[in-house]
């Protein structure tokens, strides 16, 4: 599964308060590690680039998706497809 296809998933299946994207880097993703997105990153095709973290005010454990934000990605491009830097 692509990065995409990852978020569009999280989406369906995870609580809003489960998944995570906007921080100052805004290209990567977090979803909170639950049974839910433990399975969703098994099937990621870069699930090897996947890596957890607790975070520091609920100390809760959550998967870091690097690159995986798609929506952040597709605010920089034009419509004929190029990346905007």
């Amino acid at each position: 599964m692509n990065a995409k296809t990852l978020l569009h998933k999280a989406r369906e299946q995870m609580k809003p308060e489960e998944i995570d994207s906007q921080h100052e880097v805004g290209s990567d993703l977090y979803l909170k590690v639950t049974p839910v997105s433990t399975a969703l990153i098994k099937q990621y095709d870069f699930k090897k680039n996947v890596m957890t973290f607790v975070d520091a005010i609920n100390h809760e454990l959550w998967y870091e998706i690097p690159f995986a934000n798609t929506d952040w990605w597709e605010t920089r491009c034009c419509p004929c497809g190029e990346l905007q830097v």
